[in-house]
């Protein structure tokens, strides 16, 4: 799972999803692939409005689910953290019934 964090102070924050995104492409689809979770840091330095368009902007660009979070103060950051394990959990469940199904012997009849 990838973590991504958006500086919310910038004021092009689209770009710099973007950019990113791009980047990992270019490095490895492999990596492009993976789960993101994606979060708007530092909204401890941004008022309401300012969180909720840039959160509106990321969303469209990004066609997924934002979280907002402020590392420096800790705001929503368990809340991360919880959603950074429970793709982990999800991943590890899925890998361990492809190994079941593996394991099983085939029926002929």
């Amino acid at each position: 799972v990838l973590l991504h964090l958006i500086d919310g102070t910038q004021e092009d924050v689209k770009t710099a999803y973007k950019t990113i995104r791009n980047e990992l492409a270019l490095y490895a689809e492999a990596l492009a692939e993976k789960p993101e979770i994606l979060v708007l840091n530092k909204i401890d330095a941004l008022d309401a409005d300012e969180i909720k368009e840039k959160v509106k902007v990321l969303k469209r660009a990004s066609k997924g689910e934002v979280f907002t979070a402020s590392g420096a103060t800790g705001i929503n950051v368990p809340e991360v953290l919880w959603k950074v394990l429970g793709v982990i959990d999800a991943d590890k469940a899925e890998q361990a019934a492809l190994e079941h199904r593996k394991a099983e012997p085939t029926w002929v009849p």
